[in-house]
C-alpha cells in the first residue's frame, strides 16, 4: 500500500502545486483587469468632460447625474474587486519544518499536500468573489459608455456656441 502511495505522490504533488499556482495568477489578473476597466473609464471621462461645456446648464447637469450613477458604481464595484486582497501561502513555513522533519517522508509530503490544495480552494474562492465584482465593474462601465456615447450623439446635434 505504501508503495502505491508513494508512486502517487509525486504527480499529486504537481497536480497540486498547478492547482495553487493557477489561483494565485488568476488573482494577479483580476487585479491587472480591474484596474484596465478603472483607468478607461477614467479616461474616457477625462476626454468626455470638456465636450459637455457646450451643453446648457440644466443638460450638462442631466448627463453629469446619469454619467455619475454607473460611474460610482463602477467604482465601487472595482474597489470591491481590489478589496479582496488576502490569499493563501504555501502553507510551508519555518514553524511546519519541526513537524515535517520529524514523521516520515511520507506522511510529510501528504500533509504538505493537503494543505496546498487546502490553500488552493480558499484562493479559488477569493479569487471567484474578486471575478464577481469584476464582472459588476465591467457591466457598470458598459452602462457609462452608453451614457457617454448617448451625450455625444446629442452633442453632434447641438448647435455650437
Amino acid at each position: 500500500m505504501n508503495s502505491d502511495v508513494e508512486i502517487q505522490l509525486p504527480w499529486i504533488s504537481e497536480v497540486a502545486l498547478k492547482k495553487f499556482d493557477y489561483a494565485d495568477r488568476a488573482f494577479d489578473t483580476i487585479n491587472t483587469r480591474a484596474g484596465v476597466v478603472i483607468g478607461w473609464s477614467s479616461l474616457l471621462t477625462a476626454i468626455f468632460f470638456p465636450a459637455l461645456d457646450r451643453l446648457p446648464v440644466l443638460n450638462k447637469a442631466i448627463v453629469l447625474v446619469l454619467w455619475s450613477i454607473p460611474f460610482f458604481c463602477m467604482t465601487h464595484q472595482g474597489y470591491m474587486a481590489f478589496s479582496v486582497a488576502s490569499l493563501k501561502a504555501l502553507p510551508v513555513t519555518e514553524d511546519s519544518l519541526g513537524e515535517l522533519t520529524s514523521t516520515s517522508n511520507l506522511l510529510a509530503r501528504a500533509t504538505v499536500i493537503r494543505k496546498i490544495v487546502k490553500a488552493s480552494e480558499i484562493n479559488e474562492k477569493a479569487c471567484s468573489d474578486k471575478a464577481k465584482f469584476l464582472k459588476n465593474a465591467i457591466k457598470w462601465f458598459y452602462c457609462q459608455l452608453v451614457v457617454l456615447s448617448l451625450a455625444l450623439i446629442c452633442l453632434s446635434f447641438w448647435p455650437k456656441t
